[in-house]
């Protein structure tokens, strides 16, 4: 009989940018769906707060953890400041789909990435305008939802849980070389992202 479990996510941002909103999406196979979505990591910083997804353990357990990450940071390049948004991008993910199709599907258009530069821009290093914020949450969490109401899993990176994990939970560290790592007490596993100039 398969045991209900629950674990505890956090983000790690090592990406040399500011994250102005990250939204992770997991799906235990077709039983559990969780998203959730944090705004404003520094760079070098981790998530105050945590979210609670939910797998299966046990014998007869035939479920998978899978797991997508989108997300919009700010960083400086030779004093400009630069807006990109960035999604996990696993082997599985469907060729076909480009990086501006992609984005396109959460009506991330041209007015509301003027709005986000002009809230990032005018706002301190450290930070993000509020406005700016609220437009790559939703832009984030939209498009993460998208992907939710599928039952596919493309695009979707496996990162299993065992019972191990419930205490310590999982950590989510976006790297700066390209590099999205699961980490938790069970194990480790990577993933690529792509980002692109909004």
């Amino acid at each position: 009989m398969p045991t209900k479990n629950t674990a505890k996510v956090k983000v790690t941002n090592h990406a040399t940018a500011f994250i102005l909103s990250v939204t992770i999406g997991h799906k235990y196979s077709d039983v559990y769906k969780n998203t959730h979505t944090f705004e404003n990591i520094a760079d070098g910083s981790s998530t105050a707060d945590s979210f609670t997804v939910e797998f299966n353990t046990g014998l007869t357990t035939t479920g998978r953890d899978w797991w997508i990450v989108n997300w919009i940071q700010r960083r400086e390049e030779n004093g400009e400041v630069i807006l990109e948004a960035c999604h996990t991008d696993p082997t599985n993910f469907r060729g076909v789909i480009d990086f501006s199709e992609y984005w396109s599907k959460v009506g991330l258009d041209y007015a509301k990435i003027a709005a986000l530069k002009a809230g990032v821009v005018a706002a301190p290093v450290s930070g993000a305008s509020s406005v700016a914020a609220g437009i790559a949450a939703a832009a984030t969490l939209h498009l993460t939802g998208m992907s939710m109401n599928s039952e596919s899993t493309d695009g979707y990176k496996q990162h299993i849980l065992r019972e191990s994990d419930v205490r310590d939970g999982v950590e989510i560290l976006i790297a700066n070389n390209g590099r999205v790592l699961f980490k938790s007490a069970s194990g480790e596993s990577e993933t690529t992202y792509e980002r692109r100039k909004l």
